[in-house]
């Protein structure tokens, strides 16, 4: 069954209410379970997405082969990131460096491809991206430097 109709069946099963005010109409609702203790109604099936457990959808198993056996957390690219940005730089903060250097290398002529969509929204395939294009971006990273709204530079690693 799909969402339109279990929203209809809710929506007809909210006005028979309205109109009967009796819990027992509910009972004639195919997929519904009556708990007449309560006077509550539950759906008796669980929805489709509701079924896969965290990460086995279609788009998590598209980024999980695209990395393939790359371990970003031991790469010298996440360990260049780390070192001159901290552990808790920001995705859309790396994808900004990046453009910056991006736009920097193409002034000077050189070639070098653009992060594409999942590599713009993952931050393990960005380092795959930076790991593949390390000689071309990481020495860049020495001159950029993140800082708070007021221009200041912000600590690599705050004190605990």
């Amino acid at each position: 069954m799909n969402k339109n109709v279990f929203l209809k069946r809710i929506s007809v099963s909210f006005l028979l209410l309205l109109i009967f005010n009796s819990v027992n109409t509910f009972a004639v609702l195919p997929n519904c379970i009556v708990d007449n203790n309560n006077n509550n109604y539950y759906p008796s099936f669980i929805p489709k997405y509701g079924n896969k457990p965290y990460g086995a959808g279609k788009e998590a198993l598209k980024l999980k082969k695209k990395l393939g056996d790359f371990d970003f957390y031991h790469s010298r690219a996440y360990k260049a990131v780390v070192n001159n940005f901290g552990k808790s730089v920001r995705l859309n903060e790396l994808l900004v460096i990046i453009n910056s250097i991006r736009q920097h290398i193409i002034i000077k002529h050189q070639e070098i491809p653009s992060p594409n969509r999942n590599e713009k929204r993952n931050v393990p395939l960005l380092i795959k991206y930076i790991e593949t294009n390390y000689d071309l971006i990481v020495p860049y990273f020495s001159f950029a430097k993140l800082c708070d709204k007021d221009g200041k530079p912000i600590p690599l690693d705050l004190p605990s």
